[in-house]
This record gives structure tokens, sequence and C-alpha cells, in this order.
């Protein structure tokens, strides 16, 4: 079990690290997913959010890819909530951004020189189990064991975003009768569409029954050459 005290001050201090003490559920999802799933769970001791889940899953066994998440069940509690993946861009922003300043249900404050958290008045937590992801490896908290597993196209993306989204449905399977959503801002424009299409070729071929039910884009950057154009179109006007 985590603290969310402890998982803030590596988010402070650590960029782009692991820490000795990082929780590699992986091992226990293969053979106890439900222990997997308590051990995710994030102490607030200050009761600020009911619930929430952390850790890291290997998704590339060949060589140790480890996406690390913090998942957020919805806050009004709701059995149907759709289940929205939150991606960031950049590339190599941490989806902890979109966590803290954008659609997250905590963010970060500071006071009398202290760095604390405090619940968010508005949030897409409130109606969606908000899961956000560190994507890809080299990104935030997400690492590789061998430079070989840095993904640098979008088929590697996908392949890595599907294979965590199946350990994630192991240890939560209520949530796959609910729809997914994936959702994200800038160069997730990327990554976005990769895990979207290849989780489509897969319930086409029958190889998964996850209820995949669209995506959401925000300010995204899907094509060099036009989004360029665009730009500086408006800087000249």
């Amino acid at each position: 079990t985590l603290s969310i005290v402890f998982i803030l001050c590596c988010l402070l201090t650590t960029i782009g690290g692991v820490d000795q003490e990082a929780l590699d559920l992986t091992p226990y999802i293969t053979t106890n997913a439900k222990l997997a799933r308590e051990l995710s769970q994030v102490r607030d001791p200050r009761g600020i959010i009911p619930q929430s889940y952390s850790g890291f899953i290997n998704v590339d066994k060949r060589f140790g890819n480890r996406l690390f998440f913090w998942f957020f069940p919805a806050l009004n509690s709701s059995l149907t909530a759709p289940l929205l993946v939150w991606l960031n861009g950049g590339p190599t922003y941490s989806s902890m951004i979109g966590l803290f300043q954008e659609n997250g249900p905590i963010k970060l404050e500071i006071k009398n020189g202290t760095v604390g958290y405090a619940r968010k008045e508005r949030s897409w937590a409130k109606t969606f189990s908000m899961l956000y992801i560190d994507n890809p490896v080299g990104t935030g908290f997400s690492y590789t064991e061998d430079e070989r597993g840095y993904k640098v196209d979008q088929d590697g993306y996908g392949q890595d975003l599907y294979s965590f989204i199946t350990s994630f449905y192991k240890m939560f399977p209520e949530y796959l009768k609910r729809p997914l959503y994936i959702g994200g801002t800038s160069y997730a424009g990327k990554y976005v569409p990769a895990f979207a299409y290849l989780l489509d070729q897969k319930i086409q071929k029958r190889e998964t029954c996850i209820r995949f039910a669209g995506s959401i884009l925000a300010r995204h950057f899907t094509n060099r050459f036009l989004k360029s154009n665009r730009h500086l179109m408006y800087c000249t006007i």
C-alpha cells in the first residue's frame, strides 16, 4: 500500500527516475490479481480522496518496460461510471501534469512554504473513473531496463498501452462492463489514435471484449506539417 504523501514527494523530487521501492504489480497480477489491487491502494491520511490506486505494470517483459499509473474511481461512486484513460503529450510530459493541473481530482498547493495537496472543486473524476498513465516509457516515472525498450513509433505506443490496459482489467475486472474512453492533449495526438486503432483492431477480430466508446483530444498534435502551417497562418493574422 502506498501513501499519497509518498507519491507526491516522489513526483516533486524525481524527474524520469525510479524510486528503489517502486511497486511492480505484474508478478502479483499474474498470480493473485486481488492482492495486486490491495497493494496498489493509495492511503490518504487526510481523507481528501476516498480511494485511489497506483503502481507500475510491466508492458514488455523483453526489455522490462514498466508504465506508471494513478487511478481514481469516480467520486460519485457510480457503478456505471465510464473509464477514461488520460495521456499527456509533450512529448515526455508526465500525465501527472494532467492530474494536478488539468482535470484530476487533486491539486498541489504551497502554504507557509510547505508543499501539500487539496481537492479540486471541478474535476472530471466526479463522473469518470480517471486513469492517468505516464506514457511512453521514459516519461515521468515510467521506465525501461533496456534502451531498446524505448518506443519511437505509433505501433510501439499502441502495443505498450494495450498491454497495460489488459493487465489493468485483471486488477479491476468490473470495469470491463463499462465504456472506455481514451483522452489526451498535445503530443498525445500520436498516442491516443495509436492506442485507439490497435484497440479497435482487437475488437474487430474479437480478441477482446473491451467496450471502447471513443477518444478525446485537446490541442492535439497529429500531423507535424499540417499543424505547423496552421500555426504560422495564425501568427501572421
